[in-house]
């Protein structure tokens, strides 16, 4: 299944990517756990990952990046109904 990207957002070290399905994808600088995946492992993460914590949860229907910050406005997923059919 090949999915295609919506959009994109830069930050000073860090890029989110969304796709089609709102599904949200994270890179670039994690020495604090900035990009939100959970884990300080890897203080640079060079592919996108997809961010769960969010992802799951919500269906994010904006996102937007400052040079430091991120934001996102969804709603809340009732039954995984997030997909358009």
């Amino acid at each position: 299944m090949n999915k295609k990207v919506k959009h994109v957002e830069v930050g000073e070290d860090f890029t989110i990517i969304s796709d089609d399905e709102g599904t949200l994808y994270v890179l670039g600088s994690n020495q604090k756990d900035q990009i939100g995946i959970g884990t300080q492992s890897s203080p640079l993460v060079e592919e996108p990952v997809k961010l769960e914590s969010l992802t799951n949860s919500a269906c994010i229907e904006h996102f937007r990046v400052g040079s430091t910050f991120a934001f996102a406005i969804g709603s809340t997923l009732q039954s995984n109904e997030h997909s358009e059919s």
